[in-house]
């Protein structure tokens, strides 16, 4: 089982723009990921809406899966590493949730 803390979802959210865009990513771009609107982004992004547990993983599977379908992604992968590698997230991870 996958433990999340407070500190971890605030770790994320705070960051959040900086990783969508070391994706390259809009905003748009994300939320259809997501299956939100790039105005839930905003939300996030501007501390608007807190996040939630269910949107954390998702997001950190989102990364993990770009870092591996872009492994040149220095930046996203210096990012990961210095704010968020706790553990790997996985969908098969996220699923047993």
């Amino acid at each position: 089982m996958i433990n999340v803390t407070k500190d971890d979802i605030e770790t994320l959210q705070s960051n959040l723009k900086t990783f969508r865009l070391a994706m390259g990513l809009s905003g748009k771009e994300l939320g259809s990921i997501l299956g939100v609107t790039r105005q839930n982004i905003w939300q996030y992004e501007n501390y608007k809406v807190k996040m939630n547990v269910a949107y954390y993983i998702a997001i950190r599977v989102i990364i993990n899966d770009h870092i591996k379908n872009h492994p040149d992604n220095r930046e996203l992968i210096v990012l990961n590493n210095a704010l968020l590698n706790k553990e790997e997230f996985t969908y098969e991870k996220r699923n047993n949730v």
